[in-house]
């Protein structure tokens, strides 16, 4: 036993179980999931609880492989992002068999007995094009990801209302998309910015907003003298960039969901639960008024 460094396992305190969940994120390469994770894994600390944390990809094969592997492993409940547009049809089966599951981010078919921990989206866009309208900014280019991401389409909601409630016309070819990455977003400006008029940009993310501004510099704009720019979900880009940003609560995210899911397990809510958390705004030094 002290050649091989053996211990037992741990049991945490005397007389409470240690509960073992599955936690799915959808790209740990997004900026978006380290500081989710970090809340679920310190509410896990705190509340007597193995995590076994898994990488899909945006793959729904390796998501689907994922959830097999841990019903084998006997996980007392999953947190998940999923992998796709639609819901992992193993997901849906759990779902309806009364498996002890929490999505993430409203990747929700309505009328599905779900949970979910999700933001406001709708609210955090309509403030961020309201900041931009009130510095006299009328052409303003929504940079999304897919169309079938919740936060394009909620985002894009949000976008639409703050136009329509200050009386500003609406050009749908302001609205333009991609697959919600640095590159994508760098390439979709490079496309738009001789044909396309406008005086600033709302990306979709941190991280696609740091690819529209080197796209913008190097086709010699300058931001903000020339562009404004405002990304979403305050990252560290936010803080290199100097950028004005839509701050989402990643990690209240991680944690709401660690301790709706052991309410769950444990008999203390039942489906369906949704949680809301509303998202700030922080002005920095990548906006200007006209």
């Amino acid at each position: 036993m002290e050649e091989l460094n053996y211990q037992r396992r741990r049991t945490g305190r005397p007389g409470a179980q240690v509960r073992k969940i599955g936690l799915l994120v959808a790209d740990v390469v997004d900026s978006f999931y380290p500081p989710l994770i970090k809340g679920t894994s310190d509410a896990a600390m705190s509340n007597n609880v193995d995590i076994i944390f898994c990488d899909l990809g945006r793959d729904q094969k390796v998501e689907s492989y994922w959830l097999q592997a841990l019903l084998e492993s006997r996980v007392d409940g999953i947190i998940q992002a999923p992998a796709g547009e639609k819901l992992n049809p193993l997901t849906v089966k759990l779902i309806n068999n009364g498996f002890p599951l929490v999505l993430l981010l409203d990747h929700a078919i309505e009328g599905q007995n779900i949970c979910v921990v999700s933001t406001d989206d709708e609210e955090g866009a309509y403030h961020a094009t309201k900041y931009l309208l009130d510095l006299g900014h009328r052409d303003i280019l929504f940079v999304a990801g897919p169309p079938h991401l919740h936060a394009s389409v909620a985002r894009g909601r949000g976008y639409r209302s703050a136009l329509a409630d200050t009386g500003t016309e609406h050009k749908p070819e302001n609205v333009i998309s991609c697959d919600g990455s640095y590159e994508g977003a760098y390439r979709r400006i490079l496309e738009v910015k001789e044909s396309l008029r406008f005086t600033a940009v709302m990306a979709l993310s941190d991280l696609m907003a740091a690819g529209v501004w080197k796209a913008l510099t190097d086709s010699g704009f300058r931001v903000p003298e020339d562009i404004s720019l405002i990304g979403y979900e305050d990252t560290m880009i936010t803080r290199i960039l100097s950028l004005t940003t839509v701050a989402t609560p990643t990690y209240e995210i991680g944690k709401n969901a660690l301790v709706l899911l052991l309410d769950l397990v444990n008999g203390r809510r039942e489906p369906p639960q949704r949680i809301v958390l509303r998202e700030s705004f922080i002005i920095n030094n990548s906006c200007r008024k006209l």
